[in-house]
């Protein structure tokens, strides 16, 4: 069985096959406390033996009761931590720039992560404008080997 498990009824596993058109989403609805990560998350994650999975985790229980597991199943774990980034893989955004515009769109989204929700005042496009110098500064002597 290779798809996403959806329920038991009447002692049979009700999944919905990988090969379903156009797509396989699954909307998940509970109170907190109501079991969906176990029942529904952990489970499917655990199921999966065949695709790539990208799984959002701010807890770390996906990675903790899962990641042993799929590691024995044969994928390859890797983990992105914003907020403890010795705990992390890392995620180096600039090795994704090659034009102005995507050095633009990363120093949009670094200054937009430590201003007020809405605040977009001069300061806003000057923390921006500087931040998107400074990577394309960092990038071309990079590049150069200076």
């Amino acid at each position: 069985m290779n798809g996403t498990i959806l329920g038991i009824l009447d002692k049979q596993i009700i999944y919905q096959n990988n090969g379903t058109k156009p797509n396989r989403n699954v909307f998940v609805v509970g109170g907190p406390g109501s079991y969906k990560t176990q029942s529904v998350v952990i489970t499917n994650l655990l199921n999966e033996t065949i695709n790539s999975i990208v799984a959002t985790d701010p807890k770390g229980e996906l990675y903790e009761q899962t990641a042993g597991i799929k590691i024995a199943q044969g994928y390859q774990i890797h983990v992105i931590n914003f907020a403890n980034m010795l705990k992390s893989d890392r995620y180096n955004p600039f090795d994704y720039i090659q034009r102005d515009i995507q050095a633009e769109n990363v120093a949009t989204k670094i200054v937009q992560s430590e201003n007020a929700e809405g605040k977009k005042d001069v300061w806003f496009s000057t923390q921006r404008q500087l931040l998107k110098a400074l990577i394309l500064f960092v990038l071309k002597h990079r590049a150069s080997g200076t």
